[in-house]
């Protein structure tokens, strides 16, 4: 099949006319075609979101399908409080490393400022506290 391309913006599909549903499947088609991100360069945090939005998506697809057997059902809601559970572990690392690097920023700002026998006095407590 070939690649449809657009132009021009006018020629652009409006997305706004899609469900959820049809969003996420053509991401992952999109993405499928772009290839591997390396680490480096990925958004964990964001693919974790777009990984709970397709759960949530799977979840309101199967849990009230009386089509689908009822343990499986119950995966689907498993999979997505898994991944709250993550998105939540995320959000307090994320929080804890913003916190830490405040916390350096104010102690190299309060440092500099300290009189040169102060600053080695320092140093040493923080080298012994660290066990170097």
């Amino acid at each position: 099949m070939a690649l449809q391309t657009f132009d021009t913006p006018s020629d652009t599909p409006d997305v706004s006319l899609f469900n959820t549903a049809e969003l996420l499947r053509a991401r992952a088609q999109i993405q499928q075609h772009l290839g591997g991100f390396d680490l480096g360069t990925m958004n964990l945090a964001q693919e974790l979101v777009l990984q709970y939005s397709m759960v949530q998506q799977l979840i309101t697809e199967t849990v009230n399908d009386d089509t689908i057997p009822l343990n499986q059902r119950a995966q689907a809601v498993n999979s997505g409080t898994q991944l709250l559970i993550q998105l939540g572990k995320l959000q307090t690392d994320v929080y804890n490393a913003s916190r830490v690097q405040r916390i350096e920023g104010a102690v190299i700002a309060t440092f500099e400022r300290l009189g040169e026998d102060y600053k080695a006095t320092f140093m040493q407590l923080l080298r012994d506290s660290l066990g170097e």
